[in-house]
């Protein structure tokens, strides 16, 4: 017999999160919660909200519905959060503004991922999704020019550009350096995620964003669906914020042939049909064809690791289970491979470095025995 999404383990307060983020799928369910005035630790609530980066959602919610079970201090600290990314998503508009049309100028072909074009394309406003940079695809061959004009425009890179490998990696970050302002510059959709679909495809299949004087374009409903499904995957779906923005995608009129090809064509179909079954059970999303709807036993174990890793536990063994074999094997190869802490550790001559790959499980095994020493001293 196939076991279904365990809720129960989930704690009082994360429950309650999941009826808010799904009020509008299910009114009663909120309802339901707020008549029984279960007794909730707000703080901890609070500290949910943060991390899973849904206050704005969270406190238009409460505020619309004015329950007096909700505190006034946590009313009010949520409204704080609220007004601040409001000013933040409207900096962050015209910055995207400037950004999209100096990177026009040069020639450069860009799509914007998320932030600003994503809040309003889902929500239908700004304010109700959260965003700390953005994101900024443009086809490899043109992320040299990308990084020259970001770099004319006041942004520094935070990393080693010289050591980032463009097959292997797929974004640089900067920062203005004068209003600290961030910016992504990816290259590929994901890090390390296998085949994924050529710029010149989601360029062709590109979008037009309303909310900008200057033509901004971002992904095609398909391709953004694609997206923030191997996006929130390869994360482990730790923030709710990105299960919340597939609810608002699921909303709208997709082509599920060409979704459903796409993804089987990259072998990302598992993870197409846990999610929905996560979402469904989590948020109550809205399954408009119950054949969408998969819950077979691997869906079921896929969506329990997922609910782990947004609980804060198993993170790591979530990412490691969606892996394709050939990904399982080189992400234990590369387990072998001397890191930077290795050396720190333990410095040898440069004759002697390959000595580091026989003992790298031994100086893996020694870390973690000092994080523990470290824990229990604490």
């Amino acid at each position: 017999m196939v076991k279904t999404v365990d809720l129960d383990a989930c704690s009082k307060e994360l429950a309650f999160l999941f009826a808010i983020l799904g009020f509008e799928n299910n009114p009663g369910r909120l309802e339901q919660l707020m008549r029984n005035e279960q007794e909730l630790d707000w703080e901890q609530f609070l500290v949910l909200v943060d991390h899973h980066r849904v206050y704005p959602v969270v406190y238009a919610t409460l505020k619309k519905i004015e329950h007096h079970i909700v505190p006034p201090h946590i009313l009010s600290a949520l409204h704080t959060r609220y007004s601040q990314n409001t000013f933040r998503m409207l900096y962050l508009t015209g910055e995207m503004e400037r950004i999209s049309r100096a990177l026009s100028d040069a020639g450069v072909h860009l799509l914007m991922m998320k932030g600003p074009v994503l809040a309003h394309k889902l929500y239908g406003d700004l304010s109700l999704r959260t965003s700390k940079d953005l994101d900024v695809l443009v086809p490899p061959h043109m992320a040299e020019a990308a990084d020259h004009v970001l770099t004319s425009q006041g942004y520094v890179s935070l990393e080693n550009k010289k050591k980032k490998d463009r097959k292997k990696d797929h974004h640089l970050t900067y920062r203005h350096v004068q209003s600290n302002a961030e910016i992504e510059l990816h290259w590929r959709l994901n890090r390390e995620t296998g085949r994924e679909p050529d710029f010149s495809e989601l360029w062709s299949r590109r979008q037009k964003s309303a909310i900008t004087t200057f033509p901004v374009y971002c992904l095609g409903d398909e391709d953004l669906f694609f997206y923030l499904l191997t996006h929130g995957a390869r994360h482990g779906w730790f923030r709710l914020r990105w299960l919340d923005d597939l609810d608002h995608m699921l909303k709208h009129d997709l082509d599920w042939r060409e979704i459903n090809d796409r993804l089987h064509e990259f072998k990302f179909t598992h993870l197409k049909d846990h999610t929905l079954l996560l979402a469904s059970r989590l948020l109550g999303t809205p399954i408009k064809h119950a054949e969408r709807l998969k819950e077979d036993k691997r869906s079921v174990m896929l969506a329990n690791l997922a609910l782990q890793s947004i609980s804060g536990e198993n993170v790591s063994k979530y990412r490691y289970t969606i892996k394709s074999p050939r990904q399982k094997v080189k992400h234990v190869l590369e387990l072998f491979v001397p890191k930077a802490r290795d050396k720190e550790m333990l410095a040898l001559p440069e004759s002697l470095s390959i000595l580091y790959f026989p003992l790298r499980p031994v100086l893996w095994f020694c870390r973690r025995c000092k994080q523990w020493f470290l824990t229990k001293s604490n």
